[in-house]
């Protein structure tokens, strides 16, 4: 194990429309880590971001078969201090110290904006608190959309066209897509994931409903073309310098698009095929792409690399990748890693004793 039992402090919840998701990974990240013998502490955070100290076993269990949510008066709300000597939980309501026992690091399982776009891992370092997955710089860079593809473009990485639709209405988005790839096309807001807000949009007629989804969620919004592809996914574990990559799995949705309906109803006609059946040569190039993008990004511990391989040219086409991966039943992240031989509780494991080392190094370099 991560050397010995250890204190954990487990995140769940959040600001995004991935809340629901996170409270669902959640459940099977505490599951993982009492196995491995540790000892979690959850702390649910709401949709308005107030952290909350209680007990959240039923809602846990209930995220199992339900998309809930931490309710905004559940618990007593709670926050992180540092007195220049350690970091503590303290009540808001009195000051009072939290009465749990003082973690040793950090698993915030918190998907989209507020926790995986590196506002909480900043808070976390200001606190010098360890914690699970890349850090402040690479997570925001990754959680990003049009940042991750302009770094992929600058690494000369060949993805999908695309175009910032931000600051364009509808007509003015219809002229740039008939000048650079017409339609079918998918609009996403630039910061979420779990398909959350994303549209995929066949008619111009569909376009100013699908721009004002997008922008339900995020003001930046990115427009990509669409392709006939496959949908393929790596699992990534490791450090800044050597990082390990999972055998790869495919999505098979028969109508095209994996939305989050269809990943989180139970209703979904989608398949989930682990390994995928890839070509050696194909596979090798998305490793080294995959590659190439962790070491760019300054990425940390895990993320989950998607791509496309387009049916007519076999070409592999970066897509995005996710530093905060779901870790949900269905969730590709931990079925990729199964496949690998690595089952839940080493996986976490794996991920703490990351976390602990990179902190250590953090220390010595400090000092």
């Amino acid at each position: 194990m991560a050397g010995g039992s250890l204190n954990v402090l487990l995140l769940a919840g959040g600001p995004s429309g991935e809340h629901p998701v996170s409270l669902r990974s959640a459940r099977a990240v505490r599951e993982s880590l009492l196995a491995a013998g540790h000892a979690v502490t959850v702390l649910g955070v709401t949709g308005s971001g107030a952290w909350k100290a209680g007990d959240f076993d039923d809602l846990l269990e209930r995220a199992a078969t339900e998309l809930v949510n931490v309710d905004e008066q559940a618990g007593r709300a709670v926050s992180l201090a540092w007195d220049g000597t350690r970091s503590r939980l303290l009540y808001l309501d009195d000051g009072s110290s939290v009465d749990i026992a003082r973690p040793d690091l950090v698993f915030p399982v918190l998907h989209g904006p507020g926790g995986e776009d590196g506002s909480l891992q900043g808070l976390l370092d200001c606190n010098h608190l360890p914690y699970v997955g890349s850090g402040c710089a690479a997570s925001a860079l990754c959680m990003d959309k049009l940042l991750t593809k302009q770094l992929a473009a600058a690494a000369g990485i060949a993805q999908v066209q695309f175009f910032d639709a931000s600051g364009l209405d509808a007509d003015e988005t219809a002229a740039r897509l008939d000048q650079a790839f017409g339609y079918p096309c998918f609009v996403k807001p630039a910061n979420l994931g779990s398909s959350v807000g994303i549209s995929r949009v066949a008619l111009g007629d569909d376009l100013q409903a699908a721009l004002d989804e997008a922008r339900r969620w995020d003001q930046r919004v990115i427009v990509e073309q669409g392709t006939d592809a496959r949908e393929i996914e790596l699992a990534m574990l490791g450090d800044w310098s050597q990082v390990a990559i999972s055998p790869p799995g495919e999505i098979v949705s028969p109508g095209g698009f994996y939305d989050f309906e269809q990943k989180y109803s139970g209703s979904s006609d989608t398949t989930l095929l682990v390994p995928a059946d890839l070509e050696d040569d194909t596979l090798a190039e998305m490793e080294d792409i995959a590659r190439r993008f962790w070491s760019a990004a300054g990425c940390h511990g895990l993320c989950r690399a998607d791509f496309f391989v387009e049916k007519s040219t076999q070409r592999v086409l970066f897509n995005e990748v996710n530093t905060m991966p779901g870790f949900t039943p269905i969730s590709m992240y931990p079925r990729l890693w199964a496949e690998a031989g690595i089952q839940s509780a080493e996986l976490v494991d794996s991920l703490l004793r990351i976390a602990l080392e990179r902190a250590e190094l953090s220390s010595a370099t400090r000092a």
